[in-house]
């Protein structure tokens, strides 16, 4: 028993020698410092990872469902690979939605949605940004009599939900929205081809209603995107427009040469909310909005709406006949996808200046 515990005694000594040598201790830290970056990236990454699966798997599957066969579809084994790909379901799809088609029963109609949702979602955001920047300025830079008010008023706006304001609203402008129904009626041209193609082509003219209230400050949630502008507006310094002041600049030349040309960023990220806003809006437009007959106004995301409840439905549309609502699920992902298709494209083109607006005026969440 001596031999043994002199045995071990001398074999954790030589233990506790190799670990306090200074050539462990060196290894020991070198190890520790590599353990310290990497662990954490790895956790990092990993929990990433699964975050990006979350938001992204629905997404993909309906990338990948839109190119499916109707036997793919059916079968449950196949989910992320399908054994062949078909792009009939993009054509199907932009034949329901009435992407760019010519109505044989209209001579001379063109209805293209995505034209109507284009040119409506551009001159709405285009007058959202004007008037968030100007009404932003007013509120960063200027005292004025009900200041408070007026702010407690915008703060007001944003929390009231839009359902409680659409309903006065389409009632003071009903008298628009019908006289407007059709664009060649309130141009007071004759009924004919022209006409069908004004109609149709110009079917914008039938918004008028909610782009009027957007030019007045009423647009979908144009009090956040004030509040975006205010908040830039505020972290620019006075001094700035002071010294413009003693250059001889008034406050116009102030707001457009010197507040603007510093906002580049921030102005991106104002048009590209106004901009989605305006193009996901089915609630405003549809209450606003005459939709009387064919060749009256409608958006891409309301013929999507139309066309996923038609064939969910059952019933010819557009020359598909549904016989199984599970069978037309890759008809609905493609039609889904042709909607947000031109969102992806605009973020992909302004993504650096969406992200340096959102790291400028620190907002998040909206």
């Amino acid at each position: 028993m001596e031999k043994i515990a002199y045995k071990l005694k001398d074999y954790f000594a030589h233990i506790k020698s190799i670990i306090s040598s200074p050539k462990f201790i060196k290894k020991y830290d070198k190890v520790v410092k590599v353990i310290k970056n990497i662990v954490p990236k790895i956790i990092i990454i990993s929990i990433l990872i699964i975050f990006s699966y979350i938001f992204m798997s629905p997404i993909l599957r309906v990338f990948i469902d839109s190119f499916k066969v109707k036997e793919d579809i059916t079968n449950p084994d196949i989910v992320w690979i399908p054994t062949q790909l078909t792009f009939q379901n993009y054509l199907d799809a932009a034949k329901g939605l009435w992407l760019w088609r010519t109505d044989k029963s209209f001579e001379g109609a063109i209805i293209s949605t995505f034209w109507n949702s284009t040119i409506y979602s551009l001159l709405s955001a285009i007058f959202q940004t004007v008037v968030a920047c100007m009404a932003g300025y007013a509120f960063a830079r200027f005292n004025f009599k009900g200041k408070g008010l007026w702010f407690a008023g915008l703060i007001l706006a944003f929390i009231i939900p839009i359902q409680l304001l659409t309903l006065p609203r389409s009632m003071m402008l009903s008298k628009l929205k019908y006289s407007a129904a059709l664009p060649s009626d309130f141009l007071n041209i004759a009924e004919g081809t022209l006409a069908n193609f004004i109609d149709s082509f110009f079917s914008v003219i039938s918004a008028i209603s909610p782009l009027i209230l957007t030019i007045f400050g009423q647009g979908i949630n144009s009090s956040i995107l004030i509040f975006i502008a205010f908040s830039f507006f505020k972290m620019i310094p006075v001094a700035l427009d002071e010294a413009a002041q003693i250059d001889g600049a008034n406050f116009f030349q102030i707001f457009t040469k010197v507040i603007l040309k510093m906002s580049v960023p921030t102005i991106a990220v104002i048009f590209l909310f106004a901009f989605i806003w305006n193009w996901n809006d089915v609630y405003v437009i549809g209450h606003l909005v005459y939709s009387g007959n064919q060749l009256t106004f409608q958006t891409l995301p309301q013929a999507l709406s139309d066309f996923t409840h038609k064939i969910s439905q059952g019933g010819q549309v557009s020359g598909i006949q549904n016989e199984n609502s599970e069978d037309l699920a890759g008809l609905r992902s493609a039609s889904i996808l042709i909607s947000i298709l031109p969102l992806l494209i605009l973020y992909a083109f302004t993504q650096r200046k969406f992200v340096e607006g959102i790291e400028n005026t620190g907002v998040t969440g909206v």
